[in-house]
C-alpha cells in the first residue's frame, strides 16, 4: 500500500455516483436491504433464542453468556453500515473499474471468492439492464401520453374555434332580423304618435 496513491485509494471507498456507477449503486442498496432484513428477523420470536446464542458465540468451545441482539442505535448502525459499504465499493472498483488499475493491491481473490464476485457482477448487470428497460418503457409511455395530450388539446381547440365561428355566424344572421324588427317597431311607434297628435288637434 505504501507505493499506492493515497488519493486514489480514498476515491475507491467514496459512495458511488448513481448515474456513473449504477451497478455499484445497486450493490450498495441491496446490501442495505439485507442488513434491514437481517435485523428484522434476528429476534427470538423468529429464529429462536438458541440460534441467537450461537450467532453470538466468539469461541467454539465456550458458550456465550448472552444471546445476539440485532438492535443498534441509529448512529452505530450508520457507522457499521458505512464501513461495509466502503469495503464493497473498494472491492468492486478494484476488480471492475480500469481507472483504479494502478491502485490495485497485490493480493488476489481466491477462486471461490472470484466465482462469488463474478456471480454478483452478472446478477447486478441483469438487474441494471431490467431497470434501464423499465426506464425506457416509462419514457416511451410518458412521450406517448404527452403526444396524446397535445392531440386532445389541438382537437379541443379546433372544436372550440369551430363552435365560436358557428355562434358568430348564427349571431350575424340573427342580428339583421333583430334590427329589422327594431326598425318596424320604431315606424309603428312613430305612426301611433302622429295619429295621437291628429286626434288631439281634432278635439
Amino acid at each position: 500500500m505504501k507505493e499506492k496513491d493515497p488519493e486514489r485509494l480514498r476515491a475507491a471507498v467514496e459512495p458511488p455516483n448513481a448515474s456513473e456507477e449504477p451497478e455499484l449503486q445497486v450493490i450498495i442498496e441491496s446490501f442495505g436491504r439485507i442488513v434491514s432484513t437481517a435485523q428484522r428477523i434476528a429476534v427470538p420470536e423468529t429464529v429462536g433464542i438458541n440460534a441467537l446464542f450461537e450467532v453470538n458465540r466468539k469461541i467454539a468451545t465456550q458458550k456465550p453468556a448472552m444471546p445476539f441482539s440485532s438492535y443498534m442505535g441509529e448512529d452505530t448502525l450508520k457507522k457499521y453500515r458505512g464501513f461495509w459499504e466502503q469495503l464493497l465499493c473498494y472491492l468492486y472498483r478494484m476488480q471492475e473499474e480500469e481507472q483504479f488499475e494502478e491502485a490495485r493491491p497485490g493480493y488476489q481473490l481466491t477462486q471461490p471468492q472470484q466465482d462469488a464476485f463474478n456471480a454478483l457482477v452478472v446478477a447486478v448487470d441483469e438487474m441494471t439492464d431490467r431497470m434501464e428497460e423499465r426506464g425506457s418503457d416509462s419514457q416511451e409511455r410518458e412521450s406517448q401520453a404527452a403526444q396524446e395530450s397535445d392531440s386532445q388539446e389541438r382537437e379541443s381547440r379546433a372544436t372550440w374555434e369551430s363552435d365560436s365561428q358557428e355562434r358568430e355566424s348564427q349571431e350575424s344572421q340573427v342580428r339583421p332580423k333583430s334590427q329589422e324588427r327594431s326598425k318596424c317597431q320604431k315606424v309603428t311607434e312613430l305612426g301611433n304618435t302622429n295619429e295621437s297628435r291628429k286626434s288631439k288637434r281634432a278635439r
